[in-house]
C-alpha cells in the first residue's frame, strides 16, 4: 500500500466540493494499489441508512451529500447509527432527532470536528464514553430518552455550551460535570432528580443557567 497516494485520495474522495469528489471517482480505476472499495461500501451503506434504503449505485452526487457539513437525518425510523459514520471527518452538525435509536457507536468519538450533535425523541439507554472526547462539541441535544446516568468522562467535554437532557431518567448527574466550566444553559426538567442534587448542580456550575 502506498500510504501517501491514498491519504490524497482519501481527502479527494471525503471532500465536499463537488470538482474533488468526481475526481477521485476518476482517478480509483487507475489505481491497483489502493483497495478503495471499502470505502465506497461505507459511503453506500450510509447512504441508505439515512436518505434511501433502496439506493443500488453510488454516484459522485451521493458522496458529495454526505461529506457536507451537516446532515439532517431526523425522522428516518433509524434503529442503528453505522459505525462507518466514522468516515464523515467534515461533519460538524450531525441532527438524528425522532428516531428509534437505543444506543450510539463508539465511533461516533471519531468525528473530530463535530459541533452539534442533536439525538432527542430516541431511545438512548445510555452514551458510549468516546461520546465525550469530542473536543469541539459545543452543543448536545438528548431530550426525551431513556437515559438514566451519564458517563463520567462527561467531563472532557471542555467545549460544551449547551446540553438538553430533559425528560431521561436522570437521578443525579456525576460529579465529573464540574469541569465544564464553559457551560451556559443545562435542561434538565421531566427527570426524577432530587432538590438536593439540583443544589449540588448549582453549586458545581455557578455559571450555567439551569432549568430544572
Amino acid at each position: 500500500m502506498n500510504f501517501t497516494i491514498e491519504q490524497k485520495w482519501l481527502q479527494l474522495l471525503h471532500s465536499p466540493l463537488e470538482a474533488n469528489v468526481l475526481l477521485a471517482m476518476e482517478m480509483k480505476e487507475g489505481m491497483r494499489e489502493i483497495n478503495y472499495q471499502p470505502y465506497l461500501n461505507a459511503y453506500l451503506k450510509l447512504y441508505r441508512r439515512f436518505f434511501d434504503k433502496n439506493l443500488q449505485t453510488l454516484e459522485p452526487n451521493h458522496i458529495l451529500k454526505l461529506n457536507q457539513r451537516r446532515i439532517d437525518a431526523s425522522w428516518q425510523n433509524l434503529k442503528l447509527l453505522p459505525t462507518e459514520i466514522k468516515q464523515l471527518k467534515k461533519l460538524e452538525d450531525l441532527q438524528l432527532y425522532s428516531n428509534q435509536l437505543e444506543e450510539l457507536p463508539a465511533e461516533i468519538g471519531q468525528l473530530t470536528n463535530l459541533q452539534c450533535l442533536g439525538v432527542g425523541e430516541n431511545k438512548l439507554k445510555k452514551l458510549p464514553k468516546e461520546l465525550c472526547s469530542l473536543p469541539k462539541l459545543t452543543g448536545l441535544a438528548l431530550f426525551n430518552n431513556r437515559l438514566e446516568v451519564l458517563p463520567a468522562e462527561i467531563g472532557q467535554m471542555q467545549s460544551l455550551v449547551w446540553l438538553h437532557l430533559n425528560g431521561n431518567r436522570i437521578t443525579h448527574l456525576p460529579k465529573e460535570i464540574k469541569a465544564l466550566q464553559n457551560l451556559r444553559e443545562l435542561w434538565i426538567q421531566t427527570n426524577p432528580i432530587a432538590d438536593d442534587e439540583i443544589a449540588k448542580l448549582r453549586e458545581w456550575l455557578p455559571n450555567c443557567q439551569i432549568n430544572f
